[in-house]
C-alpha cells in the first residue's frame, strides 16, 4: 500500500517534463514576422501586378507572343509566394495558441491527479506518525474537488479551429485570451489553500514544509488589458501576449520547487 501510494505520487510528478512546457518569450516576436511576411508579400504582388502589364503591352504584336506566355508565369509564381507567405504567420499564430491551451489543459489534469494521490498519502503519514490531521486532509481533499469541477479542458483543437472560421473566429479569440489569462490565477490561489493546508499538517506531525512562491501570477483584469490593446492599437497586446507565457512557465518553476520536497518529506514516513 506503502509503496503504491508513493509511486503513485513520482509519477505525477515525473509528469511534470511533459505536461510543464516552458515557452520561449520569443514567441511575442510574431506579430513583427507578420507585418515582415505582409510586406514582402505585397512587393511580391506588386511586382506581378507590374510584370503583368508589361507582359499585356508586348503581347499586342504576334511576334511577342511567345514573350507573353513566358512572362506570364511570373506574376502566378509571385502570386502563389505571396499567398505562401502570408500563411506562414497565420500557421504559427494558430500553433502558438494551440500551445498556450494545450499546456493549460494538461497541467490542470496533472495537478488533479497529484493532489488526489496526495490526500490518500497524507492520511497514510498521519496514520504512521499517530497524529490526526484530518482537518487539514479534508481542506485539501475539498480544494482539490472543487478544482476538478472549474478546471474543465477546453480542447485545443476546437478552440483553434474556431479561430479560422469568419466572425466566430472573434468571439473565439476573446473567449481565449479570456480563460487564458484569467484560469492560471485561480488555479494558483486554490494551490496556495492546498499549500497552506499541506504546511500545517506537517507541522502537526513534527515535520518541517518549508516553502514560499516565487513570482506568484498577479491579478490582470481582461476587460482592462482588452481596452489596453485597443487603444494603444495592438501595441499592449504584445505585453499581454507576454504575460500568457511568462505567467504559466513562473508557476511550473515553483511546481519544480515544492513537488520534490513534498515527496522528500513523505518518503521516509510512509515507505
Amino acid at each position: 500500500m506503502s509503496s503504491v501510494v508513493l509511486q503513485n505520487l513520482k509519477r505525477d510528478s515525473d509528469e511534470r517534463t511533459i505536461t510543464d512546457r516552458q515557452l520561449s518569450v520569443l514567441w511575442i516576436l510574431l506579430p513583427l514576422l507578420s507585418l515582415l511576411v505582409v510586406i514582402a508579400s505585397l512587393a511580391l504582388a506588386l511586382g506581378a501586378v507590374a510584370s503583368s502589364f508589361s507582359s499585356i503591352s508586348s503581347g499586342y504584336s504576334l511576334s511577342n507572343s511567345s514573350s507573353l506566355i513566358s512572362n506570364s508565369s511570373f506574376p502566378a509564381a509571385s502570386l502563389g509566394i505571396s499567398t505562401v507567405l502570408l500563411l506562414i504567420p497565420a500557421l504559427l499564430f494558430l500553433y502558438f495558441y494551440y500551445l498556450l491551451i494545450r499546456r493549460r489543459n494538461l497541467h490542470f489534469q496533472r495537478q488533479q491527479r497529484l493532489m488526489s494521490d496526495l490526500v490518500p498519502a497524507m492520511r497514510l503519514a498521519a496514520s504512521k506518525k499517530n497524529t490526526n490531521i484530518d482537518a487539514f486532509v479534508g481542506s485539501i481533499d475539498s480544494t482539490a474537488r472543487r478544482a476538478q469541477l472549474e478546471e474543465t479542458e477546453k480542447s485545443a483543437v476546437v478552440w483553434v479551429v474556431l479561430l479560422i472560421i469568419p466572425l466566430l473566429n472573434i468571439i473565439a479569440g476573446l473567449y481565449i485570451l479570456y480563460f487564458l489569462t484569467t484560469d492560471y490565477y485561480k488555479h494558483e490561489r486554490m494551490e496556495d489553500n492546498i499549500l497552506s493546508d499541506l504546511d500545517r499538517a506537517f507541522s502537526a506531525m513534527g515535520m518541517q514544509f518549508v516553502y514560499h512562491r516565487t513570482d506568484p501570477i498577479p491579478h490582470r483584469s481582461f476587460v482592462l488589458y482588452l481596452i489596453l490593446s485597443i487603444i494603444t492599437l495592438g501595441l499592449f497586446a504584445l505585453y499581454w501576449e507576454y504575460c500568457l507565457i511568462k505567467d504559466p512557465n513562473n508557476h511550473f518553476v515553483n511546481h519544480a520547487m515544492f513537488e520534490p520536497a513534498i515527496i522528500q518529506l513523505l518518503t521516509p514516513v510512509v515507505s
